[in-house]
């Protein structure tokens, strides 16, 4: 069992020269083929090149019957982990602002923030709570919202698990450190993680179809929202698409939001690639100053390595480095 929610696909390239053109030629066949590979509802395709949108296209439908043609500027996908980035970048927005800096002891900031080490507790960095090296298991406590367990919850429940490996000492990815995260944002904003994000990027990068799914009650009803699925792949090489339950993925989604949530379209993420290639600029505008922009991407954690590529975590991105160049 392969489990798919229908998704937005977005590529960034920073390597230089990688299009002899705009667009390679068979690119949009590209697309078509791997739509079709993959036996998904529906795709949703951004490029950016050179700070302009090159390529905006939809495939597919929102649901398996009874849905609507993906558009790609008005059907809304949610974008799972890719969340962590938005989360990373509203963090760097913060310490833009307020005197918080990336290496300072978390405890600093919130008093009540506790990990099951004490040492732990008072050593992790602002910079450490969103690479996945805190030392707890991977995806610790993810079965607590279907418990009834909400964020505020989950933050509090990290002080009572123990780690299973020493602190910075491997990956272990977790959903639930983020609730730290969102935390340390509302706390100088003012603000809840939902607010802040509106504020500080969705209006800032003119993405006016983004929201969070945990605010916006049109996940369970809205047309326009490409509808999960769990895809069982099968031997002959048919697929089989089950509807994933709207309830139980809302109240998971929403307990783990800060990683998971963002709801948005693939031209609304053709405005967050341009921020991103402009080292935190927006139509003339710092969104994100370049320095702290630049420690988005900078790696904290090394998650595999081999002859060939180095493969690193950073703030919500994960980042390849190989003989080709560097994949973000």
């Amino acid at each position: 069992m392969k489990r798919v929610v229908s998704l937005a696909l977005c590529a960034i390239l920073f390597a230089q020269g990688a299009f002899s053109q705009n667009i390679p030629d068979g690119f949009d066949e590209y697309c078509s083929k791997t739509f079709e590979e993959w036996q998904v509802p529906g795709l949703s395709v951004v490029v950016v090149k050179d700070g302009e949108v090159v390529y905006l296209k939809g495939f597919g439908s929102t649901e398996t019957q009874g849905g609507v043609p993906v558009d790609p500027v008005e059907t809304r996908f949610a974008l799972a982990s890719t969340t962590k980035a938005f989360t990373g970048a509203l963090l760097a927005t913060v310490i833009d602002e307020y005197d918080v800096k990336w290496d300072d002891p978390v405890q600093k900031h919130l008093p009540d923030f506790k990990l099951y080490d004490d040492w732990v507790t008072k050593n992790i960095m602002v910079k450490e709570v969103n690479t996945h090296h805190s030392g707890v298991r991977a995806y610790s406590l993810d079965e607590l919202p279907a418990l009834g367990y909400d964020r505020d919850d989950i933050y509090h429940i990290l002080s009572l698990v123990q780690p299973a490996y020493s602190f910075r000492s491997r990956y272990a990815y977790c959903n639930s450190m983020y609730s730290i995260t969102a935390k340390l944002i509302e706390r100088y904003t003012g603000m809840s993680w939902n607010d802040a994000l509106e504020e500080r990027l969705f209006g800032p990068l003119g993405m006016t179809h983004s929201t969070t799914g945990d605010k916006d009650s049109a996940f369970f009803y809205s047309p326009n929202i490409a509808r999960g699925y769990n895809v069982r792949y099968k031997p002959d090489g048919t697929s089989e698409a089950t509807r994933r339950n709207v309830e139980e993925t809302y109240v998971w989604m929403k307990a783990v939001a800060p990683a998971a949530f963002v709801l948005t379209t693939a031209a609304d993420m053709g405005n967050w690639l341009k921020m991103h290639l402009a080292g935190g600029e927006f139509d003339g505008k710092t969104v994100i100053s370049r320095k702290n922009h630049k420690m988005l991407f900078t790696p904290q954690t090394i998650t595999s390595c081999s002859e060939k590529s180095l493969n690193t975590y950073a703030q919500g991105w994960t980042i390849e480095q190989n003989r080709h160049g560097r994949y973000i």
